[in-house]
């Protein structure tokens, strides 16, 4: 049985807050650990993250159902690689309704319980779960 798969998912309600700069920094990390990470850009108009890291940067469209099938699936397999997904402002709903579905219709694997959520009051959250104690 494979080790635990890791993701990163980076985002906010408002534009412009440095999500791209944050998925940017985890990037950097993890290559310069000697990783390869798997990279999502969801951000289809101005693709910051992709600009970044032309070469390793997928693109996805969440107003797409094809590249929604692709992100989930991506996320519900088991990698060693950490996977890093910049969730834009503009698509944030619909990732985040794609994920409570997910969830509860055991579409995929996907486990939740290993996302780490920030609520605006700075705690974090795992899996509905406050990690603040």
């Amino acid at each position: 049985m494979p080790g635990p798969s890791f993701a990163a998912i980076v985002t906010s309600l408002h534009g412009h807050v440095g999500k791209t700069l944050l998925a940017r920094s985890l990037t950097g990390y993890f290559v310069l650990s000697g990783g390869t990470p798997c990279i999502v850009d969801t951000d289809a108009v101005e693709r910051g993250l992709h600009a970044l890291f032309p070469a390793e940067a997928r693109v996805i469209d969440l107003a797409v159902v094809r590249d929604q099938m692709l992100l989930f699936d991506t996320l519900a397999k088991p990698s060693p690689q950490m996977r890093i997904v910049d969730v834009t402002h503009h698509s944030l709903m619909t990732f985040l309704e794609l994920h409570r579905c997910h969830r509860r219709g055991a579409v995929t694997r996907y486990r939740a319980s290993n996302i780490l959520y920030s609520r605006p009051q700075g705690r974090l959250v795992r899996g509905g779960r406050n990690l603040a104690r």
